[in-house]
């Protein structure tokens, strides 16, 4: 009988590098949105959210009774995302959240915008960032150790969203110094351990159709849990009519399949 290592290594062998691996759709809006999975030559990897043109027409309102009313009183509508059934990263699952009229801090991230978050952790952890945990002020007050949080990131409220974690941003943010919020990368953490990567993306910036990629700073140490972005990417694919943000992960993927 084939090991495991020998399966998983056929799964990813040749035939799939290069090639564009979707997830399952998901109705956003009129339109659907999906994961997937590029793996280069080279064995790093792209994982990534893909938009549907459509999925920008019909998206919820802010007075829409179904949204999720985060703490600051704004309302939010979360997808989770299925990952493709060949995804040799790190990353266990992806919720896209849109936020019609933005969220917190006021004046600073209140504008339209999609929050992509890519968890390093399961759906059941994640879920378990629960508020009525007896511990979960303590939890929330675990930091990773320093060396493991990107260069220039810092956290700048120690409360846990729940379902999500503590977030971190990135100090040299365009608008954090005096510019304006378009598209910007945050970290998560809980209990100690970092958990996310999330791009945030204005509906208008992503409608703009741009093609840029963002470098990320590195941290000192790996995590154990795989890999962070070096950069991100915001694209539009015309030939897909489809908006794509992708994480570039290197060292090359893990070998896992989920």
């Amino acid at each position: 009988m084939a090991s495991a290592t020998a399966v998983i290594a056929s799964r990813l062998a040749e035939p799939h590098r290069g090639d564009l691996l979707y997830g399952t759709p998901v109705p956003v809006g009129e339109g659907f949105a999906r994961t997937f999975v590029v793996i280069a030559d080279d064995g790093s990897t792209e994982l990534g959210v893909a938009l549907s043109a459509d999925v920008m027409v019909g998206l919820p309102a802010g007075g829409d009774p179904s949204g999720l009313v985060m703490p600051d009183g704004l309302s939010t509508f979360g997808y989770e995302l299925p990952m493709p059934s060949i995804n040799p990263t790190s990353y266990h699952h992806v919720m896209l959240d849109w936020n019609p009229g933005g969220h917190e801090p006021p004046g600073l991230y209140d504008v339209a915008h999609f929050d992509f978050h890519f968890y390093l952790i399961d759906r059941v952890a994640r879920l378990g960032i629960d508020p009525a945990r007896t511990d979960f002020a303590e939890r929330a007050a675990r930091l990773p150790h320093p060396s493991l949080i990107p260069d220039r990131y810092f956290m700048p409220m120690p409360d846990a969203v729940p379902a999500m974690g503590v977030h971190w941003l990135d100090a040299a943010a365009p608008e954090l110094n005096g510019g304006i919020f378009s598209s910007t990368m945050l970290f998560g953490s809980w209990n100690g351990e970092v958990i996310f990567a999330e791009p945030m993306i204005t509906r208008d910036f992503l409608m703009s159709k741009p093609a840029l990629t963002f470098e990320i700073p590195s941290a000192s140490r790996a995590l154990a849990s795989g890999p962070l972005p070096e950069s991100y990417t915001v694209r539009w694919d015309p030939d897909a009519q489809e908006y794509r943000v992708g994480l570039h992960l290197n060292p090359p993927a893990t070998g896992k399949v989920r």
